[in-house]
């Protein structure tokens, strides 16, 4: 017969090993692969005291522009219409950042949904 300590002891061990396996589980199912072309041009918007900085970036067809939350309030970044492809990220918490590849000419205005008076444009050159 199995005493309590040694049943005890199994379930324990059981229930770790299940618990870390789903821990795993979780952590590997987030992970993504991302290629990144050593061809494509990085710009930068940063989002502060309510304000996108620079409000206005010129750039070229295929080029990746990143915005980031330095801001204590959370912020996304929605197109507007008639913006030639949809830009739509998710709230962005302090630190987090979003990345947008724009591979279409022409304008993309753009605001954050939370507070509309935050405008922006990203002029994409062919």
């Amino acid at each position: 017969m199995v005493s309590k300590v040694v049943m005890y002891g199994l379930v324990t061990s059981l229930t770790i090993v299940i618990m870390l396996g789903i821990s795993v589980s979780a952590v590997t199912d987030t992970n993504q692969t991302i290629q990144v072309d050593n061809n494509l041009t990085n710009y930068s918007v940063n989002i502060s005291n309510f304000a996108f900085e620079p409000k206005e970036l010129n750039i070229t067809v295929n080029s990746l522009v990143t915005w980031t939350n330095n801001d204590t309030a959370r912020h996304d970044i929605i197109s507007d219409a008639g913006a030639v492809s949809e830009i739509k990220s998710s709230l962005l918490n302090k630190g987090e950042m979003f990345t947008y590849n724009f591979t279409k000419a022409g304008d993309y205005p753009y605001h954050c949904g939370a507070h509309p008076s935050m405008v922006g444009i990203i002029h994409v050159n062919p």
